[in-house]
């Protein structure tokens, strides 16, 4: 998301309660330590309640330990127990090698640049758009010297165009001359005109070499206050200037199959999908071999956001146990072993290319395949603890009042 101006119209309400925000942020910050293969068996989900976990273990351990050995023991057990198995017992997907003897497809991540300060896609769109044609039209000639292998396909950013190339005949001709010269598939990031006037898509398009674009994904999780607004015809009355900058609502999508690009099934995700386990899991399960990230992190320029949003990639890619490549239109771009190791990484803010050879995965994890059980006896669980520790608080209350008989 670039918090471009694209959003929806000024008299209608988007469902806030079907657009939620993740709540797994423990959990998407797992990948430089030693517990990140915990992610492979229970996803990132599990991950936070670990490390929840841990925590109040340890505090009550500094608190109560002492007048509960035994317990303190017992936790002290449990908790090595539950955090080392994991790590000791992996799937295949973090004990193979990246060199591993399975099918791989030649992919191509471009990044084209933002002009100016880099924090404007909006006013230089025309121009990152370009900045994209042209790497790709010189990557061909790349393949043609020999100097880089042939791409299977091509992986543009989100918002590598920010206008409509179906509509737009300048962006629809520069994107040909693209595919044209590179003779295999683009997957584009773009903005496109929704059913309605005061509706837009943030849609992967996969743009062949015939110029047919039937493969297409559409953003899931579009970000509320920058590309729709929740509760508009409320909050129009409050007269809030800044929501002029969304004129136009951003429909979610709903597609949970895998693109089909030259053969390959890629699970696609646009930027903030990145962060909700619905988006990844359901495109794995239904046959995602490999996971490209379209991302336009442009307005975080020079902010933390732009490392948060690769590390939650890198967390993806050791969940799934698949490789990820990233596009994004200034960075960071790179590719992420299924292990969560970086393979490649582009400087941010130059027109670069990462050019990978992928291996493709079948196989799922217990996190892709478990994923949803699990989240479902953590909540159970969670609401348990809760209860039970609301009870211990408030017997003790009735028992110095004469119990329940007592009070009636």
């Amino acid at each position: 998301m670039d918090g471009l101006r694209v959003g929806g119209g000024r008299d209608r309400d988007v469902d806030l309660a079907a657009r939620r925000l993740p709540v797994d942020p423990a959990g998407l910050g797992h990948h430089r330590h030693p517990v990140r293969p915990v992610a492979a068996w229970v996803g990132a989900t599990g991950v936070s309640f670990l490390v929840a976990l841990t925590g109040a273990t340890l505090a009550w351990m500094v608190s109560e330990g002492k007048t509960h050995p035994v317990g303190a023991v017992v936790a002290i057990v449990a908790t090595l127990v539950v955090g080392s198995a994991p790590v000791l017992v992996r799937p295949e997907s973090l004990t193979s090698s990246w060199e591993a003897d399975r099918p791989t497809v030649t992919v191509a991540a471009v990044q084209g640049d933002v002009p100016g300060a880099g924090n404007d896609l909006v006013a230089v769109h025309e121009q990152v758009t370009e900045n994209h044609v042209q790497a790709t039209i010189d990557l061909a000639q790349q393949v043609r010297y020999g100097a880089v292998p042939q791409p299977d396909f091509v992986l543009w950013p989100e918002n590598s165009t920010a206008v409509d190339p179906c509509r737009n005949a300048q962006t629809n001709s520069g994107i040909s001359r693209a595919v044209t010269a590179i003779g295999v598939p683009v997957l584009v990031g773009a903005i496109v005109d929704g059913p309605r006037p005061d509706a837009v898509l943030n849609q992967g398009l996969v743009w062949a070499p015939d110029g047919s674009t039937k493969e297409r994904y559409t953003k899931r999780h579009p970000v509320p206050f920058g590309e729709y607004v929740p509760f508009r015809s409320q909050l129009s009355g409050l007269k809030i200037g800044r929501l002029d900058m969304i004129p136009r609502d951003m429909i979610a999508g709903t597609r949970i199959r895998p693109l089909d690009i030259a053969g390959t099934r890629v699970v696609d995700l646009i930027c903030f999908d990145a962060a909700f386990d619905d988006s990844v899991a359901a495109q794995v399960r239904n046959g995602g071999q490999m996971i490209a990230v379209q991302t336009s992190n442009a307005t975080f320029t020079g902010t933390p956001q732009l490392q948060q949003q690769f590390s939650i990639s890198r967390a993806r890619a050791i969940e799934t146990g698949r490789t990820v490549v990233v596009a994004s239109t200034n960075g960071i771009s790179g590719v992420i072993g299924p292990d969560g190791a970086v393979r490649d990484q582009l400087t941010p803010r130059t027109t670069d290319i990462a050019v990978a050879q992928v291996p493709l995965v079948e196989a799922q994890t217990p996190a892709v395949r478990y994923g949803s059980l699990i989240r479902q006896v953590l909540s159970l669980a969670g609401v348990a603890a809760v209860i039970t520790a609301a009870a211990r608080r408030r017997l003790p209350r009735l028992r110095r009042l004469g119990g329940w008989c007592a009070r009636r």
